[in-house]
């Protein structure tokens, strides 16, 4: 029989000095944090007392950018870990007359973690350049710039990655956010993409420039806050899917009944595929556009005929500017292009064959800040595994202690046996 003492340690800091502005956490409330798989950047919502400390009032010491570290401690034994590091968006006084009529004052902070800059920063604007023009040797630095940019238009998801993430990093010399980043690229991924658009990518965020070549879905690009050490990570992985459909994850975390405090499990058809085609720019560029996309190259096409008969035609057309690295060598090796684009048409297909039947929804059970979304989990009682699409931990001291972590989840399927 578990127990739970819960705890949490909230503290506000200076993004460029990393000195202490005030640490919330005697006056914390409640603080809801909820981080998705795929997304750029987590949320974070704080409620604190209206008090002053030190002669203020947290709204009057804090300012939007200042940075927010979240730790949990579920009270089992397994101490504090980092669920969000993050940067104010907003912060409000609230007011309300309570049911007994008394005022009640609240100061409410709510925020990013800090995959916020990367959906801000953009790319296109190198203001280094500004700089590297007052060289007193005349250099056009700029143009090296550009040329820099050309010869990089054309990689791998992990080589174009890296070099987006370069820029990110050295776009403004000294930037002091860059040091709370890390990128970590775990994938095989040989297929390249030529995009003359990432030349000039004025207008486009960090974010955005890195989606555009991550090649999905064979590829996820994500972010977390390492739960140990409070760095934020982007991270470009093979999508933990393997070859027959579940999870590639080495260790799933295991629930049981005991800790599920609610839940709401089941399947559904929303996601059925009975018709997928894997559609590469090497196979559209041989044939005619005009035509149905089941027939482009029917061996990219995959097609469950019993499905389509009861449920109609499901399809999901994968696209990609991604070609495999044979697609950029002579002309003896286009077999070998075509036979790579098959097995990956294949591997896909194992994917989402079988989505109708795998089982979706939430669990709410105890507070656990050790579980991110992108995690494996094992409910023991039920003999399921699942994908963590979504995790959601909501804490209050106010009215009533609480720690509850919500976990939506996907993928659902019998334990291998």
């Amino acid at each position: 029989m578990k127990t739970y003492s819960p705890r949490h340690r909230v503290i506000a800091r200076d993004l460029v000095t990393n000195d202490v502005i005030c640490d919330l956490s005697p006056d914390i409330i409640s603080l809801t944090v909820n981080k998705a798989y795929r997304m750029a950047a987590g949320t974070f919502q704080l409620v604190v007392t209206y008090r002053e400390v030190d002669g203020n009032r947290y709204d009057q010491m804090l300012t939007p950018d200042d940075m927010i570290t979240i730790e949990l401690d579920a009270g089992d034994g397994s101490g504090f870990k980092y669920v969000l590091t993050g940067l104010i968006d907003r912060i409000a006084r609230t007011f309300r007359v309570a049911h007994n009529g008394a005022p009640e004052r609240r100061i409410t902070i709510s925020g990013r973690d800090m995959g916020k800059l990367l959906t801000t920063i953009e790319l296109g604007w190198d203001i280094s350049g500004i700089n590297r023009l007052q060289y007193p040797d005349g250099t056009n630095m700029i143009t090296a710039a550009m040329f820099k940019r050309f010869m990089n238009s054309r990689g791998t998801p992990e080589e174009l990655v890296t070099y987006i993430y370069q820029l990110f990093e050295t776009q403004i010399p000294g930037a002091d956010y860059v040091r709370h980043f890390n990128l970590k690229v775990d994938t095989d991924d040989d297929w390249q993409l030529y995009s003359p658009e990432m030349i000039g990518i004025q207008g486009t965020d960090t974010w955005s420039a890195m989606k555009r070549v991550e090649n999905q879905p064979y590829n996820t690009l994500t972010t977390a806050t390492n739960p140990t050490t409070g760095k934020f990570w982007i991270i470009l992985e093979k999508t933990p899917i393997d070859k027959d459909g579940r999870l590639s994850r080495e260790s799933l975390h295991e629930i049981g009944i005991s800790e599920v405090v609610a839940s709401d499990i089941g399947i559904s058809d929303a996601e059925r595929i009975n018709l997928l085609c894997l559609y590469p720019p090497s196979t559209e560029a041989l044939t005619n556009a005009v035509l149905d996309i089941a027939l482009a190259y029917a061996d990219l096409t995959r097609l469950n005929k019993a499905s389509v008969q009861v449920h109609g035609v499901r399809p999901h057309v994968i696209r990609t500017h991604f070609v495999p690295r044979s697609f950029w060598m002579t002309n003896k090796d286009t077999l070998q292009d075509v036979t790579a684009s098959i097995e990956r048409s294949k591997l896909f297909w194992e994917w989402y064959l079988k989505n109708e039947t795998f089982e979706s929804g939430y669990f709410s059970i105890h507070g656990n800040p050790g579980i991110q979304q992108g995690d494996g989990l094992l409910y023991t009682d039920g003999k399921k595994e699942f994908f963590i699409e979504q995790v959601t931990h909501i804490y209050s001291v106010y009215p009533a202690p609480q720690f509850i972590t919500q976990l939506h989840v996907t993928r659902g399927q019998d334990v291998r046996r």
